[in-house]
């Protein structure tokens, strides 16, 4: 009896194999090549804002990532002069992230400084003015890692984010630092007729 089941499972495994164009195993069946992963020159930073003092909408809070700001520069309108820069706007969920080349920067001398900044100029953007809401991440409660740890082809997570605009100092309780994954491959099966 033990037989019969045997031949009747690999009769099934070989009819399953001929519907896939008659491969004996069809995972990709068309033979799309395997997408390389983008370049390994880039640092992500992702993270939620948990809380901030004013009554703005959170979608109007502009979130910015500077690398290789002198520090000693600290003034808020010492972002606009930022060398490498990008930002971008939290999601309705508070969620942000921002994704920089650094092809451009020595790596090993990168400087990261994360800000909020909330412009109260019209029309809005442009560049930091005096007056408008502006605190920086400058205080990270956990010391298990920090943004000085993160490298090209690394994320560093950042949340949750607590923004105080009145004395201008964000602050967070973890910042997790791990290897950027490469995107997952995605198998396009060939249609059979």
């Amino acid at each position: 009896m033990r037989n019969g089941w045997r031949a009747s499972g690999w009769a099934l495994l070989f009819l399953f194999a001929a519907r896939c164009g008659g491969s004996p195993l069809c995972l990709n069946c068309d033979a799309v090549p395997t997408p390389t992963p983008g370049p390994r020159d880039v640092i992500t930073i992702t993270g939620s804002i948990d809380s901030w003092t004013t009554f703005d909408d959170v979608t109007d809070i502009v979130v910015i990532a500077c690398f290789d700001l002198d520090p000693s520069r600290t003034s808020p309108e010492d972002f606009n002069d930022c060398p490498t820069k990008s930002s971008t706007t939290p999601d309705e969920d508070r969620n942000f992230s921002l994704t920089n080349n650094l092809s451009v920067i020595d790596q090993d001398e990168a400087n990261i400084r994360i800000a909020f900044w909330i412009s109260r100029q019209e029309p809005k953007g442009g560049t930091i003015q005096p007056g408008d809401d502006f605190a920086e991440l400058t205080e990270i409660a956990s010391a298990v890692q920090n943004l000085e740890d993160v490298r090209t082809g690394q994320t560093a997570q950042i949340s949750p984010v607590d923004v105080d605009f009145t004395t201008m100092i964000a602050s967070t309780s973890q910042v997790r630092v791990f290897t950027t994954p490469d995107p997952t491959p995605t198998p396009n099966p060939q249609s059979t007729p």
